[in-house]
């Protein structure tokens, strides 16, 4: 036992060591002191410092009213309750409002849509950010939840809402 102990301590130990150099490989990459290269053996360009609106199609724009009176069926319904569950909207557990067609089409949600609460009980909920990765067509969001549209060609939607999560 005393083998395995000891065993243990070292594994313990080199995980430790491996982690510090990731951490130190990681500040090398994000310095672009360790640069990749593409698949012709060319250095990629230097990374650019853009705005958020940059990378968008469209502006930030907030949701429906979510009246009470409505809810039950029509357009599926993202509120804020539906952004903390999971890595991405769940769309088959969204509860359902009515709306115009004008109203939804002003407000529909497309694949990649990235959202920030606006509002929260807690101060710890306001900014949270989540993802719609559902292709659905029937699907809007709530006044206390803020939209922008990435443009995919530029980065996948998971990166940008894992990026979100860690700013402060």
């Amino acid at each position: 036992l005393t083998a395995v102990d000891k065993r243990i301590e070292q594994l313990i130990q080199k995980k430790a060591l491996l982690e510090d150099y990731k951490k130190g490989v990681m500040q090398q990459l994000f310095t672009q002191a360790i640069r990749f290269k593409n698949d012709d053996g060319k250095d990629f360009p230097d990374w650019e410092e853009k705005a958020l609106e940059e990378l968008c199609n469209g502006e930030i724009s907030n949701g429906v009213f979510n009246d009470p009176a409505k809810v039950g069926s029509g357009y599926r319904l993202i509120n804020v309750s539906d952004m903390y569950r999971g890595a991405s909207i769940d769309v088959d557990s969204l509860s359902r409002v009515e709306l115009t067609t004008n109203e939804f089409e002003k407000n529909q949600v497309q694949y990649g849509d990235l959202f920030f609460t606006r509002s929260s009980l807690v101060a710890s909920g306001i900014a949270w950010s989540n993802v719609n990765l559902s292709s659905a067509t029937d699907i809007t969001f709530d006044g206390h939840l803020m939209k922008i549209s990435p443009d995919l060609s530029l980065f996948h939607p998971v990166f940008l809402s894992k990026l979100m999560m860690t700013l402060e």
